[in-house]
């Protein structure tokens, strides 16, 4: 497998991923979602990223 298939690969199953995870994301209560989004922020703020609610709800991970 070549570097660059091993890549397309990698993304195709992460999008698959993410995918998954959004349609269980919109399943949970909105006060869930803002939980998860709260909890999340204090994860990836300590990478040094943040992620917004709003694009949470928003963000179709399939474009």
């Amino acid at each position: 497998m070549t570097s660059q298939q091993e890549y397309e690969r990698f993304v195709a199953k992460f999008s698959k991923t993410a995918f998954d995870l959004k349609a269980e994301f919109e399943k949970l209560s909105i006060e869930n979602q803002k939980r998860f989004a709260e909890n999340m922020n204090v994860l990836l703020e300590s990478y040094g990223f943040s992620v917004a609610f709003k694009y949470l709800q928003q963000n179709d991970f399939r474009r």
